[in-house]
């Protein structure tokens, strides 16, 4: 039944396979062989290797070879452990050998050439110490050590396969896609990261209200911020006595245009990502503890108009590409940052107000040399 009853298994009626069954030879009154070799037919409706025949434990020998059968090799085979011949090659077999046949120790013969096997021999199947002729040549997939006895000289016919050698090692997995980037922060979650650059003390003393997570930074309005239209558009908390690094979430806050934390004790770099704030015209950070260079990126602030970083301790030049970049500028002020140097880039140079810094107009000096070993 499990074949489909095709034509060829015709006589398989009744429940007595020695009642002349084709294919089926008895001894004793119980089914020993079972020879279904270069028979067709018998997979006109159902291709794969029966299952079922696990249950046929008499059973001394099985020839299927040649007979157009297809899938894998099934497991339940394992309970033929009175098999001593067993052949199905010259089928479309594929899979690899089931490591649970290592029961079957009474085979003395196993021929499964010519399919599409894959993979090694199981070690499991060092148990087959009665086999005398393993036949596995031409599946081109399969590969890997012999488990012993059946590396035995004369054993394990294998040409045109990888047995006896190492198999390849695996293709890389393909990478993981990228995890979608989480949603920017609200304004108000923005803004609020300022209370965790500044320290604790600081914020206490400064006794800003509103400036909590989860907010509306216009609904009441936080101390410090302007909105327009219950959005916010401006932050002054100049002379606050502020301290930390500057918030870089503030990028976030697409709708600020001026921004005036001068008078505090902020330091750190400038935040690059502060380039981000295309609406940003007015920026004023003097008087603070800012230490670095100016952010190239800045250049991308296109309505910038008056910035004011004078008295940190800025050093390095002016990014090349601001002399072209601020199309509303009307002032850059960068007195009283002494380690400030190199020239002005040309489209700037009237607007930079930089007294106090000496270096400025003129080539940085150069480094010194390296200490003698």
């Amino acid at each position: 039944a499990e074949l489909g009853n095709p034509v060829a298994l015709s006589s398989w009626s009744g429940s007595d396979p020695c009642a002349s069954w084709a294919g089926v030879t008895c001894s004793g009154g119980v089914a020993t062989r079972l020879d279904l070799s270069y028979n067709t037919g018998v997979t006109a409706s159902v291709s794969t290797l029966p299952v079922s025949l696990g249950l046929a434990t008499t059973l001394t020998s099985v020839d299927l070879s040649g007979s157009s059968f297809s899938g894998t090799l099934p497991g339940a085979w394992s309970s033929l452990t009175a098999l001593t011949f067993l052949s199905a090659q010259g089928n479309g077999l594929t899979g690899a050998l089931p490591s649970g046949w290592s029961t079957l120790t009474a085979a003395k013969s196993l021929d499964l050439r010519s399919n599409t096997l894959t993979s090694t021999v199981p070690a499991a199947w060092s148990t087959l110490s009665a086999v005398s002729r393993l036949y596995l040549s031409d599946n081109s997939a399969m590969c890997g050590m012999l488990p012993s006895p059946l590396d035995g000289a004369g054993i394990t016919a294998r040409t045109n396969t990888g047995l006896g050698m190492a198999c390849p090692s695996p293709p890389p997995l393909p990478p993981s896609p990228p995890s979608p980037s989480p949603p920017p922060p609200s304004p108000g979650n923005a803004l609020s990261t300022l209370q965790s650059s500044v320290s604790p003390a600081a914020w206490s003393a400064a006794g800003l209200s509103g400036w909590a997570s989860n907010t509306d930074p216009c609904s009441p309005v936080w101390t410090g911020v302007t909105c327009v239209g219950g959005v916010p558009t401006a932050v002054n908390l100049a002379s606050y006595a502020l301290d930390g690094p500057l918030p870089a979430d503030w990028s976030h806050v697409a709708t600020l245009v001026d921004i005036d934390l001068s008078g505090n004790s902020f330091s750190g770099g400038l935040p690059e990502a502060w380039s981000e704030l295309g609406s940003l015209s007015y920026l004023q950070l003097s008087s603070n503890g800012l230490t670095g260079t100016l952010p190239a990126a800045y250049s991308a602030l296109a309505v910038m108009q008056e910035l004011y970083l004078q008295n940190n301790a800025l050093y390095s030049t002016i990014p090349s590409g601001w002399g072209s970049a601020f199309g509303s500028l009307v002032r850059i002020v960068l007195s009283d940052n002494a380690n400030m140097c190199g020239t002005i880039p040309a489209g700037i140079s009237s607007r930079v107000i930089a007294t106090g810094v000496s270096g400025l107009g003129s080539a940085c000096p150069s480094p010194p040399p390296p200490p003698l070993p």
